[in-house]
């Protein structure tokens, strides 16, 4: 494992087949910045605050535990290949997929911000989509979406150009609101 008594402003992981235990010596900095283009993180990341998660893998990615964490705040998915999510996410800031597929499988994810999607975002039975806080949302891009349940709280704006599929529930809850501008709600 990796020992430090610092405080990192950004770490990286880029070993195929590796995997990274932080001790509880090493805290990423507040609005650090967590990289990961291959490999695995095995332990929760102790934070000064809140931190972002960049996926930019050239081959299938599995998450690891540095999304068990109430300090993620921004996620995004740049990488060339997909991202198959292993365990519930809570992100308080935004989604963002720039490329490839981003697979949350049956697990739950939550969003505090705002849903970006250039690439494909796909969930399994089971899985729930939660746009969380009274705030407004954007939900927007050219990529492909499936939910399979999706919540919505606060005000959501979507203007996809491609087409977004629910196969499961829809609830917006009271004082809340979706509205879609542009692209196809398929239910």
């Amino acid at each position: 494992p990796f020992v430090a008594s610092s405080i990192l402003s950004s770490l990286t992981l880029n070993r195929s087949g590796a995997s990274l235990a932080l001790s509880s010596n090493a805290c990423i900095a507040n609005l650090g910045l967590v990289t990961i283009t291959a490999g695995n993180i095995t332990s929760a990341l102790n934070a000064l605050g809140q931190y972002d998660i960049g996926y930019a893998n050239t081959t299938t990615l599995t998450t690891g535990s540095e999304l068990n964490s109430s300090a993620v705040r921004h996620v995004t998915h740049s990488g060339s290949a997909t991202v198959n999510l292993a365990i519930d996410a809570l992100i308080n800031g935004n989604l963002t997929i720039n490329t490839n597929t981003f697979a949350s499988g049956a697990n739950d994810v939550s969003v505090a911000g705002n849903f970006v999607n250039n690439g494909t975002f796909t969930q399994s039975t089971g899985g729930l989509f939660t746009f969380q806080g009274s705030g407004a949302h954007t939900f927007n891009g050219s990529g492909t979406t499936t939910f399979d349940a999706l919540t919505v709280n606060g005000t959501v704006s979507v203007s996809n150009s491609a087409t977004t599929t629910l196969t499961g529930n829809l609830v917006v809850n009271a004082s809340s609101s979706l509205s879609a501008s542009t692209g196809t709600f398929a239910f």
